[in-house]
């Protein structure tokens, strides 16, 4: 199974202790936009769960990105009361109509439905109507090949428990991305003797022509986007530092393979999967340069990224390259 991206950015909401905390990630549907409560109460003061979703300004949508107009998009949705309409618009204010973009829910439950990206430019919004009062405790969206199967994999996000099997993180902040489940790569198995090393190919990769490493600027666009940081020449200075020092970090711990020569300038430069780990390892170090692990000023505190380490994801990438005799 290939991995399954998550498109909504805070997929799963709070259980009854996080009742009354704002849902920063979703909007109301009144003017001006405000943030939606987690949870709630009923009517004896009893905690609720989930996104209390009712008609006109109770209505609740969140922005989605990473998809075009036509596109297939299968929408799981954890509900524990009420039946609600949930569709793709292109306008927040839209008030809801059925079509091939959205579906009324007749059963509480997981349920899921393959919608259709309307047309037209700008955001397209996740929007939840109720149609009687109705609480929702989870939901995903994944781009689907149409009349593909159930993948089986329910509601997810970046919080949910890893496997051996599978993996789940954020892509970025959890409130300002989308979270994925990866298929984990087996790690290869360790021989029970050393192996002699074949005497036609090197025991160690070849020098490169000067004997360095590609510049990295080739990179540095690719980590600025994929922070979500605007480009400036300071942030390019920056981040470039990052890039060479994360690219030396790969290179020393894989032991300089995964890195393939440049016939044309004689440097070496790192193959496309140990790219993506010096990619994301640099993103990490470009959005908290200071490496703080924890920031709080009033009532709003965070516990920024750091590069503490390869997570798991990265190690099952550059494992395949580091060579770990028994």
């Amino acid at each position: 199974m290939a991995d399954i991206t998550n498109l909504v950015k805070e997929p799963i909401t709070e259980g009854p202790a996080g009742t009354g905390k704002k849902a920063t990630s979703w909007w109301t549907n009144a003017t001006p936009a405000a943030n939606p409560l987690m949870g709630g109460r009923d009517n004896k003061g009893n905690p609720l769960t989930g996104l209390q979703v009712g008609q006109n300004t109770r209505a609740v949508q969140t922005d989605i990105e990473g998809v075009e107009p036509g596109d297939t998009v299968r929408l799981y949705l954890q509900i524990s009361t009420g039946k609600l309409h949930a569709g793709l618009y292109r306008n927040r204010l839209a008030t809801p109509s059925k079509g091939d973009h959205a579906v009324d829910t007749e059963e509480t439950g997981t349920v899921y439905a393959d919608l259709i990206v309307p047309e037209g430019d700008g955001l397209v919004w996740l929007k939840f109507w109720g149609l009687t009062s109705a609480s929702v405790e989870g939901t995903r969206l994944s781009k689907v090949e149409p009349g593909a199967e159930d993948d089986g994999l329910g509601i997810f996000d970046g919080y949910t428990t890893d496997t051996e099997e599978r993996a789940y993180q954020w892509n970025g902040e959890p409130k300002e991305s989308t979270t994925t489940a990866v298929d984990l790569l087996p790690e290869p198995e360790e021989p029970e003797e050393p192996e002699e090393p074949d005497p036609e190919e090197p025991e160690e990769p070849e020098e490169p022509g000067d004997g360095g490493i590609g510049s990295s600027a080739s990179l540095v666009p690719k980590v600025l986007q994929f922070a979500g940081i605007k480009s400036t020449e300071d942030r390019v200075a920056m981040v470039t530092l990052h890039v060479d020092a994360v690219t030396a970090y790969v290179y020393g711990y894989t032991r300089g393979r995964g890195f393939t020569i440049d016939s044309g300038t004689g440097h070496l430069v790192p193959r496309q999967d140990v790219e993506r780990v010096i990619i994301a390892a640099a993103a990490r170090l470009a959005v908290n340069p200071r490496q703080m692990e924890y920031y709080s000023t009033g009532d709003y505190s965070e516990r920024p990224a750091v590069l503490a380490g390869w997570t798991l994801l990265e190690r099952a990438v550059l494992n395949n390259y580091r060579v770990r005799w028994a």
